[in-house]
């Protein structure tokens, strides 16, 4: 399962919800094998976030291209994405996955119309387009979008919602271009998760993301 959770959880990030589930089946957050956080026997107790109290640990990248604070309670899922530099942080609340975080860094191609470089709402347009031609297991809901600065730069955000296995995941993607990497954030909340809390604690690990130049 070394590489599998990368490859999943990149396509996660773009709307194929069904592959992560197969991760959390596999033990994906924490290492319990016997977790099987999917299943109906298993109760979904929604529980409030308290944003205000709650406690961050600094942390920087295995790759050491960026530092972050991550909400304590928050486990690392083991290894990088050879190709996007992914690195993803679970929430369990007992045999539930409850929530995650992610942070990708994917290499700026060329706009096949314009020739530029791709920006910020290029790659949110590629995510929506891939969305939207995966079919029956993920069932786009745009949202909203809304535009913030993340490292001193303009970044773009975007909400939406996927189902798979009947689980809804309402996920939160933040686009941001700094130095050599499009630095895609995100956050997943599956089942009946509080998902405004988990976005607003989700909104101050954004704020302190930090690319390093090296």
């Amino acid at each position: 399962m070394s590489s599998a959770p990368r490859r999943f959880h990149r396509l996660l990030g773009i709307g194929v919800a069904a592959a992560a589930l197969a991760v959390a089946a596999c033990g994906g957050g924490g290492g319990d094998e016997n977790r099987t956080p999917f299943a109906p026997n298993v109760p979904v107790v929604p529980t409030a976030v308290d944003v205000d109290a709650a406690s961050f640990t600094p942390v920087t990248s295995s790759t050491g291209t960026y530092s972050i604070s991550i909400p304590e309670g928050w486990a690392p899922v083991g290894g990088v994405g050879a190709a996007t530099q992914e690195e993803t942080w679970q929430l369990w609340t007992g045999e539930r996955l409850t929530a995650e975080m992610a942070v990708t860094c994917e290499p700026i191609p060329n706009n096949p119309v314009t020739g530029e470089p791709f920006n910020n709402r290029d790659f949110a347009d590629r995510d929506r387009a891939l969305r939207g031609a995966l079919g029956g297991a993920v069932i786009p809901d745009e949202g909203t979008e809304f535009g913030l600065t993340v490292a001193d730069e303009p970044a773009l955000g975007t909400t939406y919602t996927v189902t798979a296995s009947g689980i809804a995941i309402r996920q939160q993607a933040i686009y941001v271009i700094k130095g050599d990497c499009a630095w895609i954030l995100h956050l997943r909340v599956f089942g009946d998760g509080d998902a405004g809390g988990y976005a607003r604690l989700f909104g101050r690990v954004v704020g302190s993301f930090r690319p390093i130049d090296n």
